[in-house]
């Protein structure tokens, strides 16, 4: 296997490939970490249009930075693949000589077969522990009350508001939202308990905005195989899409580099299945660590690695304590686009914790996601499709523009495709699972305590929700690896498949 890095910054030619030895390793440093080994990238025309993913400023070669929104938080990167025994260097004449082919690149359309199969792939791995779910619980009914107040995704600009009567809903409310003293501490030994009164974020600093560090790397088909059209273009592309479609709920990307790896003389790569050991090799020894960094494996072709292995757009994981080598996205070459293109703004959804729109295929919005009834649709086989739907708050139908839904117009306005209970629970499993917390930023104060507390539909509502029912469902639902957690486990991801059911869900309320 051989490797070359391109990254988005430092001046080349104007075809913007990369070469370069694949020895890529970071010696994190406070604030700076540096990246060594070879690799130049785009021409400073392309740097300059880079640099505007983020609105952060022009990135520097061979640099990985600590976010601008979260300074302390250096972003760290190790690649482990050395040049030894099956291990060549590509030097730069070897990747100017590798033919590009010439073939369009054909439209991010997916079929219903590819839809199924994303499906099937698409529910968290693991359970969550009761202690992390509560925090999940805290922190996204915390964050929806705070942005339904101060900064609503725009699709929601002048929709929502939560009345005064929730207040009935709790006998006790915590004065506030403590600060984080200590990384450590916040993630591994506070008891959250939840705060509804958001006056606390006057005590402690909200984190109003997320920026996350991203990998791409791709693996050759064959030694011999023409590179795809233009990918460099397309990746910047992409990255520029990700900052339109969810930098409008204050999460942008920074492009950090393109890794191009060429298989070893007898693979072929041209199809992948999912799980697969050459894959999941790759990405053992690709994957760029740290919490907030996201690494993306292009393949050529990619299937699920069912009983009938189907064609499968790309797949992510789900965001958990226990993050492996394998987290981040796999997605297929020609999923990579930037522009209306789609599959890889859903998968980002799910690496942070958002399920799709519709909670179980085939049923028509019996199943309560955490998420508000307008955000939620119908899975309902005839519509789930569709572009225009009723959602589950009734009404006349719209479009739906989610991009965690499967309607034929996701994303056509890439700044509506995510709603505000969305970007709460996304900060929420960012903080808790991706980023963590910084000195002096809010966590739920573990010293109230708190009776019950509501859901963000019913925020909205202004009434309580059924504890009972909900935490029901919640527990009776099994996860992938196909287990039932007892009561006493806390598991509070659901997710049923097939013909697949999806559901991700929080607990509603506790004691």
């Amino acid at each position: 296997m051989q490797g070359t890095q391109a990254r988005p910054d430092s001046a080349r030619e104007s075809d913007g490939i990369v070469s370069g030895q694949a020895q890529a390793s970071v010696a994190a440093t406070a604030g700076q970490p540096q990246i060594s080994g070879t690799g130049v990238s785009a021409s400073s025309t392309d740097r300059n249009a880079s640099s505007q993913l983020s609105g952060t400023g022009t990135l520097d070669s061979g640099v990985a930075t600590g976010t601008i929104s979260s300074p302390e938080l250096a972003t760290t990167a190790s690649f482990r693949a050395q040049p030894s025994d099956g291990f060549n260097a590509v030097n730069d004449t070897a990747l100017r000589a590798m033919p590009e082919s010439d073939m369009l690149t054909r439209p991010d359309v997916a079929s219903v077969e590819e839809l199924n199969a994303e499906l099937a792939v698409s529910i968290p791995d693991q359970g969550m522990s009761e202690k992390n779910a509560k925090a999940i619980a805290v922190l996204e009914t915390a964050y929806f009350e705070y942005f339904v107040t101060k900064d609503p995704a725009p699709v929601d600009v002048g929709k929502l508001s939560i009345p005064p009567s929730i207040s009935q809903c709790q006998n006790k409310y915590a004065d506030k939202l403590t600060n984080s003293k200590s990384f450590i501490a916040g993630v591994l030994n506070w008891v959250p308990l939840v705060s509804r009164n958001l006056r606390g974020f006057d005590n402690c600093k909200a984190v109003e905005s997320l920026e996350v560090g991203v990998y791409f790397h791709y693996m050759r088909a064959s030694p011999t195989a023409a590179r795809p059209n233009e990918l460099e273009a397309r990746v910047k592309a992409q990255v520029d899409t990700l900052n339109e479609a969810l930098g409008a709920v204050r999460i942008n990307f920074r492009l950090m580099a393109l890794n191009w790896w060429e298989p070893k003389a007898n693979e072929d790569w041209s199809k992948v299945s999912r799980r697969e050991h050459k894959l999941t090799e790759w990405q053992h020894r690709t994957r760029a660590p740290g919490k907030l960094v996201l690494t993306v494996w292009i393949v050529n072709g990619l299937r699920d690695g069912g009983k009938d292995d189907q064609e499968l757009n790309g797949y992510a994981t789900f965001p958990n304590e226990k993050l492996d080598d394998a987290d981040g996205i796999v997605i297929e070459e020609a999923r990579v686009q930037g522009g209306d293109a789609t599959t890889l703004v859903h998968d980002v959804g799910h690496w942070f914790g958002l399920g799709h729109t519709f909670n179980e295929l085939g049923q028509e919005c019996l199943i309560q996601s955490g998420l508000t009834n307008a955000t939620q649709t119908s899975g309902n086989r005839d519509v789930v499709f569709q572009c225009s739907q009723v959602t589950c708050a009734g009404g006349p139908a719209v479009d739906v523009n989610n991009y965690m839904s499967y309607s034929s117009c996701r994303g056509k306005t890439p700044r509506d495709g995510f709603t505000t209970d969305q970007k709460a629970r996304m900060f929420a499993n960012a903080l808790q699972f991706r980023r963590g917390y910084e000195s002096g930023e809010c966590m739920p104060d573990g010293s109230a305590a708190v009776k019950k507390r509501s859901s963000m539909q019913d925020l909205l509502d202004g009434k309580c929700p059924d504890v009972d029912k909900q935490a029901s469902i919640l527990i009776n639902v099994p996860h992938s690896s196909g287990t039932i957690p007892s009561s006493s486990t806390g598991w509070l991801w659901a997710a049923t498949v097939a013909p697949c059911a999806f559901v991700l869900s929080f607990l509603w309320a506790f004691i």
